[in-house]
């Protein structure tokens, strides 16, 4: 009885071994995708649905790793000298960023000439080399609460970032708009990254088309607008609009025959 009960253990054990042999593939299979189920949204895959124009937002590695800014970095005003370089390095920053609609340059040119940068700001490395810039235009709230501003796009050189400049030109123009007596700033971008500005999801208020957990406010006196954000018509500008680029164009020009600073 004993060697019959045994046999019969044995067998069954040997059977599911055989099976799960077999099988794994499948039984892997439904486990990843019963992770997959009960996750949250990726906040990339929601920005890359709404293929908006985000402010900048930097891939997970790069926020973990960025280092306080070198003290050989200057940040100071935008003049009509820069926007060549303006124009390189926004190209640069956004031309591996899946994504991005690859509109940002021209975005920048749109609010440039609509007198609609109320802050533009630039980083300079090694003597004057521009290696990022910020933008802040002004947006319209629903409620008819004035003097908010919209910020991006915000660009660093591939090669100068994780060196904290992207973060030092937000504060500082943050710091610029306070200055201004603005009442706060929204965007759309990357959670895990604006957040640590103070940045938040505020209940109420929306931008059309845009998830809620990737638009922001920042409030610089408490009070949280209510309704609709519209952001400045130079965001919807993709480089058809007739003069589109002009400024750029020549710009670069200069830079290129050396009266444009480097």
């Amino acid at each position: 009885m004993r060697r019959y009960l045994f046999a019969n253990v044995s067998a069954s054990v040997l059977f599911l071994a055989v099976v799960l042999l077999l099988e794994w593939p499948l039984l892997l299979l439904l486990l990843v995708g019963a992770r997959r189920k009960g996750r949250r949204d990726d906040p990339y895959d929601l920005l890359r649905r709404v293929r908006i124009v985000p402010a900048f937002p930097p891939p997970p590695e790069r926020m973990r790793n960025e280092i306080p800014m070198n003290p050989k970095i200057v940040i100071r005003n935008e003049t009509s000298a820069d926007v060549g370089a303006i124009g390189e390095v926004t190209i640069a920053a956004f031309r591996t960023l899946e994504i991005s609609n690859h509109t940002e340059q021209f975005i920048i040119d749109a609010l440039r000439a609509a007198k609609a940068l109320t802050v533009s700001l630039v980083a300079e490395v090694d003597y004057g080399r521009l290696v990022g810039h910020v933008a802040f235009s002004p947006v319209v709230m629903s409620d008819g609460t004035p003097s908010w501003y919209g910020l991006g796009p915000v660009s660093v050189l591939p090669e100068h970032q994780r060196n904290g400049i992207g973060y030092a030109l937000i504060k500082k123009g943050l710091s610029r708009l306070k200055e201004l007596n603005a009442r706060g700033c929204c965007l759309v971008g990357h959670p895990e990254y604006y957040r640590k500005f103070g940045f938040e999801n505020i209940p109420g208020l929306v931008h059309e088309g845009v998830p809620q957990e990737v638009f922001f406010a920042l409030s610089f006196d408490g009070h949280y607008p209510q309704g609709e954000v519209t952001f400045h018509e130079g965001f919807k500008a993709n480089g058809n609009q007739e003069g589109a680029g002009d400024a750029f164009s020549a710009a670069l020009g200069r830079s290129k025959s050396g009266s444009l600073s480097k």
